[in-house]
């Protein structure tokens, strides 16, 4: 007699494993962060991967992988929240006490 946990741990254990081999296969390239940073893109591309599993199994007929999704989601995040470079005129206000006034 098995005890309930482990039967369960068995029946469910590859989608772990499933987890853990695809976040190291596309793994985030960030490697010189603070703790916190690291814990954040982790829980960030564990999200990202669970989404895409719903995804797939919302629509079966689909032939997106995980690395289109995550391209899809960076360029769409980039596209909404980065404005670019600023011209070299634009800046800090000159201030009172600022000498090209």
């Amino acid at each position: 007699m098995k005890p309930n946990v482990i039967v369960q741990y068995n029946a469910f254990m590859g989608g772990v494993d499933k987890l853990d081999q695809m976040l190291k296969l596309y793994l985030s390239l960030c490697t010189t962060m603070k703790w916190y940073k690291k814990l954040f893109q982790h829980l960030l591309d564990v999200t990202v991967y669970n989404s895409f599993v719903l995804y797939k199994e919302k629509s079966r007929t689909t032939k997106d992988n995980l690395l289109s999704l995550h391209t899809k989601l960076t360029d769409g995040i980039l596209t909404k929240y980065c404005t670019g470079r600023q011209n070299a005129t634009e800046g800090r206000p000159s201030g009172p006490g600022d000498a090209s006034v």
